[in-house]
């Protein structure tokens, strides 16, 4: 009795050895450099877009090729009121703008976004918080429209 109480404790204690020591496969972000800084210094834009929802102000930029990413999308705008929720409503509307402007200029293709990676920026001016942003880059994805018959 004593010897199969002793086989199953060292049957489980070598199962959690086993598993313990099972290598953890860690995945690196590929897109862990990019940042509106590393765009703005590194990348020529495509196109810049200056838009708004009801007055509040937001951005739209495209890269033709940055940071080894074509077709970059970026997205942003300043923090409004401190309110992250209307924020993120004001950047996705102006998000699914630019994809239905896209996609109205090109009849031929279906225009779609990839989200990438958002990102929240504190600027400061004399170490005094001046304002915050919200940034969020995409990766155009265009398709051949299929022919209704």
């Amino acid at each position: 009795m004593k010897f199969k109480r002793l086989m199953i404790l060292f049957a489980i204690v070598s199962l959690f050895i086993g598993c313990a020591s099972t290598p953890i496969e860690q995945t690196v972000d590929p897109y862990k450099n990019l940042t509106m800084e590393s765009v703005k210094e590194q990348c020529k834009p495509a196109g810049f877009w200056n838009v708004g929802v009801m007055g509040n102000p937001a951005i739209i930029i495209i890269y033709d090729s940055c940071n080894g990413i074509d077709n970059l999308l970026v997205v942003a705008a300043p923090d409004i009121k401190n309110n992250e929720k209307l924020t993120k409503a004001v950047m996705d509307i102006v998000y699914m703008s630019y994809l239905e402007y896209r996609n109205d200029m090109n009849k031929a293709q279906e225009w779609t976004a990839k989200l990438i990676k958002k990102e929240f920026q504190v600027h400061h001016v004399d170490k005094e918080v001046k304002f915050k942003s919200y940034v969020t880059f995409y990766i155009l994805q265009g398709a051949v429209k299929e022919k209704k018959e």
